[in-house]
């Protein structure tokens, strides 16, 4: 019902945005051909002046209906690309449709509506691109620590399934969380643990390649894909993190600790699912191991010893 209903205003929006812009592009439009051209308007004059409304008004609905952004210093370089192509474009508009539709010949005060027009259409252009790369930005990024969310990392590793299926490769799964987090809240309130979390991505940042994705899974949960490395890469890697963030001290807390969880993919054998599965049950016998420590995930140790406290090969 919310829905629905949040639908219709922003159609409503829409609708009254288009018809208001309308309106002013087809004012203007007889402003300029009667005072500025000395024409006799004629209606099919309007044909572009209404076409120029619909988009301008949608353009107006899109950016009103969207958040405010706040701009960054780039953002000024966009919004001047954007105007000065705009204006080049509406004064093209312009000179064609003075000289093939109206016949009749240039003069400097004609531009001073498409020159206008160009502005608010640059301006709008340069808003809506500005304001659709935060939205990406949003849409694949975790608010908190900075690190890419679940979704866009799922996003990620399907592709990298479907790269390895299809042209040969490996890669590897780094499953890790904070060990003891649930203390940490209760003794130091959430906002000391959040904290720590953003901390925890900053010390990973500067140990795991840039070809790495690294990605908050949920909670105190994170982690890493990394692309062409294999089992003894990968559990060198996690080992790295591990010593870096337990010798890290942070604020308030001291030192944290993490558990983590390795395995590597496996073509022809392994899917998106069974990868994280396997490196989720490493996780899960980190944990149960004694936590800060690594853990790797073997098919045939796995298989034989399912039961263990720790079934697979451990570092510490």
């Amino acid at each position: 019902m919310y829905y629905q209903m949040a639908t219709k205003k922003i159609f409503l929006l829409y609708i009254l945005y288009i018809v208001t812009a309308c309106g002013v592009t087809s004012g203007l439009n007889i402003f300029h051909t009667k005072y500025v051209l000395n024409i006799e308007h004629a209606s099919q004059y309007f044909l572009v002046p209404i076409i120029a409304g619909v988009i301008f008004g949608g353009m107006l609905a899109r950016v009103r209906i969207a958040s405010p952004i706040i701009l960054q210093p780039n953002d000024y370089v966009v919004f001047l690309k954007y105007i000065i192509f705009s204006c080049f474009v509406t004064s093209s508009l312009n000179v064609a449709h003075t000289e093939l539709v109206l016949h009749t010949q240039l003069r400097s005060q004609m531009f001073i509506a498409p020159l206008i027009a160009g502005l608010f259409f640059g301006y709008l252009l340069a808003r809506i691109k500005i304001l659709n790369a935060r939205l990406s930005v949003l849409v694949t990024t975790d608010f908190l620590t900075g690190a890419h969310n679940r979704m866009h990392f799922d996003e990620i590793l399907e592709k990298e399934v479907i790269r390895t299926t299809r042209y040969g490769g490996l890669f590897s799964i780094i499953f890790f969380d904070v060990d003891n987090f649930k203390t940490i809240n209760d003794k130091y309130g959430h906002q000391v643990g959040d904290k720590a979390l953003i901390n925890l991505v900053e010390i990973i940042n500067t140990c795991v390649p840039h070809s790495n994705t690294i990605a908050r899974y949920g909670g105190e949960e994170f982690i890493i894909l990394s692309p062409e490395t294999d089992a003894e890469g990968a559990k060198n890697l996690a080992e790295q993190l591990r010593i870096k963030i337990e010798n890290t001290q942070q604020e308030t807390i001291g030192s944290l600790t993490c558990s983590f969880g390795v395995a590597t993919f496996e073509n022809g054998i392994d899917t998106s699912d069974s990868i994280l599965k396997s490196a989720d049950k490493a996780l899960y016998a980190a944990k149960s191991g004694g936590k800060n420590r690594v853990v790797f995930n073997t098919r045939s140790q796995l298989i034989d010893r399912a039961n263990s406290e720790c079934y697979t090969e451990c570092f510490h």
